[in-house]
Formats: C-alpha cells, sequence, structure tokens
C-alpha cells in the first residue's frame, strides 16, 4: 500500500483521482502522511469530494440552504466521517469479541486488537512468523535522512517579504544561489549545507 493509498484509507471522502496530483504536490517529499494531512488542510475547499460523500452533502445542503457554504461543507464532512469512524468501530468491536470472547466485552478497542494480535501471533508457525517480519522490513517506509545540529528543512517555507508559502525544492534552491545568496546563506547556516545539497537535486 502506497502513502497516498494509506492516506485515502483514512479520508476517504477525497478518494478522488483529481485530487492526486494536487496533495502531492503539496505534501512535498517524501510524501508522508502528515504532509498529505496538511496539504488536504489547506486545499480544502478546493478538493472534490468523493462521489457518495458529494451525493450525501447535495441532499443536506439542498435541505439546509444556510449550510451551503466551504465552512458548512467542512463541518458536514467532519460529522459524516465520524459517524462512520464510531460505526466501524462498532463493528471491529464485536468482530473481536466473537475472536476473544464475552469476557473481554467493556475493554477499550486497542486491548482487543492487542489481544487478538498476541492470539494470532502465537498461532503462527516459526517459519510464518520469519517470513512475516520479513515482508514487514521490506515494505516499511524508510525513516527521512537525519543532518545532526540542524533543524529539518520544511518543504514549504514564508520567506521574509512574502505572504505566500514557496516550495522548497531543488529549483528554487539551485536559482536562490543566483538571486539572492544572502538568503541561501541564511538558510545554509540554519538547515546546513548536506541538507540543502540534498534538497537541491531534489525536482
Amino acid at each position: 500500500m502506497t502513502v497516498l493509498e494509506e492516506f485515502f484509507k483514512s479520508r476517504p471522502e477525497l478518494n478522488v483521482q483529481a485530487n492526486q496530483n494536487f496533495l502531492l504536490d503539496l505534501a512535498g517529499k517524501p510524501v508522508t502522511i502528515e504532509g498529505l494531512t496538511r496539504a488536504a488542510a489547506q486545499l480544502r475547499d478546493s478538493l472534490a469530494l468523493a462521489p457518495a460523500y458529494e451525493d450525501a452533502w447535495d441532499e443536506h445542503r439542498y435541505a439546509h440552504p444556510s449550510d451551503n457554504n466551504s465552512a458548512g461543507r467542512a463541518l458536514f464532512i467532519e460529522k459524516l466521517r465520524k459517524k462512520e469512524v464510531q460505526q466501524a468501530e462498532s463493528r471491529e468491536y464485536e468482530a473481536l469479541i466473537k475472536q476473544v470472547g464475552e469476557k473481554w466485552r467493556g475493554e477499550p478497542l486497542e486491548r482487543l486488537r492487542e489481544i487478538a494480535e498476541k492470539r494470532r501471533i502465537h498461532g503462527l508457525t516459526a517459519s510464518q512468523f520469519k517470513q512475516e517480519r520479513a515482508e514487514k522490513a521490506a515494505t516499511a517506509p524508510k525513516a527521512p535522512k537525519e543532518y545532526d545540529g540542524y533543524l529539518p528543512l520544511p518543504d514549504y517555507l514564508v520567506l521574509p517579504g512574502q505572504a505566500q508559502a514557496t516550495r522548497i525544492d531543488g529549483p528554487f534552491l539551485q536559482a536562490l544561489v543566483k538571486a539572492d545568496y544572502s538568503m541561501y546563506r541564511r538558510l545554509f547556516t540554519k538547515y546546513g549545507g548536506a541538507q540543502l545539497t540534498d534538497r537541491s537535486r531534489t525536482e
């Protein structure tokens, strides 16, 4: 599962092909759930809704004309998703109770997940357990590179004298060296030469 697919799994209302490039462009690299979440928040009013959510919103706004604005849409979708999550967790809870037994009813959902997972792992053979660990290790996302002593360089920065955020990518940094060397030196001092060099190699 890609990071984008994982994001859409938690935000199904935004799972529209037309949204993908907008989200990826604003999320920065490497693509993370946090970056996509920030991008979704910034693009809130311009992102399309998945058909089922669009239909639900249309029905609601026709019945409640005073809600027919961007804030009303955001609040409606938030409430709808909260209700869906609660229903999904309720179904999962009952399914887990069937697995672990009625004596565990009343325990938090997370506790039931832990019990069910321990039982599942306990039922694996040694070879199955090793294979599962190897598969997880192969698909685990790589941790971002760390630069000792320097702050992480954000994907976007609001630079002095500007009102909007600027994407700090390779082409921008390469141009900045020639256009405003003093600004480049300020970034160099704050984020380190190695980090700026690595970012300069991105597109």
